[in-house]
């Protein structure tokens, strides 16, 4: 593949939407002369996907089967295309909040995602101080885990230079956010 894969990683509420669209918005312009940006995000087949109840594999197949179609239907062409594809959400937040369930080992679920799936040429790790706060704000409230924040904590120290981590929790701050992950992408398509 010929594109790059970017994958925006982070606890519900962080940000991660509003820093990948940002990032989108700053690309765009670049297209006739060098980048041809996808925006995208997980799961694909949000109405399907949202109603899910299951536990345990069932649960992570179904996320799987979301992906893979995706990948086909999408992401794959894109990057064969040599396009830089932006998603919201990869299989670091599948594993994340499988783990949080109990039936998977962080270990034996990684090690099943990057099996089947592409290990994206960057991850943006996104966290944010006051995502708990703006969690607990929705109606209906949200319940913020400090297990997913550990967990994501976890997996952005195992990715080393291959992540990037920002701070999405001050609104002030998303125009340097996002040309700090827009700059990264364009070093590493060179």
């Amino acid at each position: 593949m010929t594109g790059l894969l970017v994958a925006f990683e982070g606890p519900d509420g962080v940000g991660k939407s509003t820093l990948a669209c940002a990032v989108f918005d700053l690309l765009q312009p670049m297209r006739p002369r060098r980048v041809d940006v996808v925006l995208t995000s997980e799961p694909h087949n949000k109405p399907w996907i949202k109603d899910l109840r299951k536990e345990g594999a069932a649960t992570l197949e179904a996320y799987e089967a979301d992906r893979r179609k995706h990948w086909r239907s999408l992401v794959c062409d894109a990057l064969m295309m040599g396009s830089v594809v932006l998603t919201d959400r990869y299989f670091l937040s599948t594993a994340v909040y499988q783990v949080e369930r109990g039936i998977w080992t962080w270990e034996a679920i990684l090690t099943r995602q990057r099996r089947q799936f592409a290990e994206p040429d960057l991850w943006v790790m996104c966290q944010s101080r006051d995502a708990a706060a703006r969690l607990a704000s929705r109606e209906p409230p949200e319940e913020y885990s400090a297990e997913i924040e550990r967990r994501y904590g976890v997996a952005r120290h195992a990715l080393g230079d291959r992540a990037i981590v920002v701070d999405c929790g001050d609104s002030t701050s998303l125009e340097h956010n996002a040309s700090r992950v827009a700059w990264e992408i364009i070093k590493r398509q060179r």
